[in-house]
């Protein structure tokens, strides 16, 4: 099932940096890596939106209104 599906979200690179990453329980990139999926990343810091068929996903904070954005494109364009 994963193996198909594109995520965005923060590089590992990203995580070490954010407090409490010693306590994360799971680090996305790597689960999705695992499970078969296709990862991408951008510059630690920069907007970074993926679409995938009907997911949506940001890469930190500065991506929210992008992504946002596109999901409700997405959301005019099925009427």
């Amino acid at each position: 099932m994963w193996a198909r599906v594109g995520w965005g979200r923060p590089s590992v690179y990203e995580l070490v940096r954010a407090p409490g990453f010693a306590h994360l329980p799971l680090i996305v990139e790597d689960f999705v890596k695992d499970a078969g999926a296709c990862f991408s990343a951008s510059e630690p810091g920069a907007v970074h939106v993926v679409l995938d068929r009907h997911l949506v996903t940001g890469q930190n904070a500065r991506s929210t209104a992008p992504a946002v954005q596109t999901l409700l494109f997405l959301c005019g364009a099925r009427k």
